[in-house]
């Protein structure tokens, strides 16, 4: 899943980045759709609204992950490239895990289901952050 926040006229368009990072766009299932806050009070309320495609029925085999990966932490640094301008999200719907590496400084790998988190909490449990570190130990404790 990718969004972008949109003032109205910036749209994801099929040619983007995003979409050149799956194989194959065959078998795919493909959902654009606007999302717009509900409780805002902002007189531009009618044509702000993240802009968000939700692309489906493929496998982490059929994506580019290394060059999503690469986007994600070039998105401070202007001069490097590729990069996004927008929030990508991977979901793993077996294993029930949704990943957002958010930037150059990290990732947040949520899910549901300890179980399905346990693995890597035990075998990546140095790079917790220490301001999550004793929540995150409580929960697996």
């Amino acid at each position: 899943m990718y969004q972008i926040f949109s003032d109205g006229r910036r749209k994801i368009k099929k040619r983007s980045f995003i979409f050149k990072q799956v194989k194959s766009l065959a078998n795919a299932n493909i959902d654009l759709s606007d999302h717009r806050d509900i409780y805002s009070e902002d007189l531009d309320y009618k044509c702000e609204c993240w802009k968000r495609v939700t692309i489906s029925g493929i496998t982490a085999s059929e994506l580019d992950t290394v060059q999503l990966f690469k986007a994600a932490i070039n998105t401070d640094f202007p001069s490097l490239q590729p990069q996004f301008n927008g929030e990508c999200y991977l979901i793993n719907r077996t294993k029930q895990l949704v990943l957002n590496l958010y930037d150059d400084r990290g990732m947040d790998i949520v899910s549901n289901n300890k179980e399905s988190l346990n693995g890597l909490y035990k075998s990546h449990n140095m790079l917790i952050l220490d301001y999550d570190r004793e929540h995150i130990d409580k929960v697996f404790s």
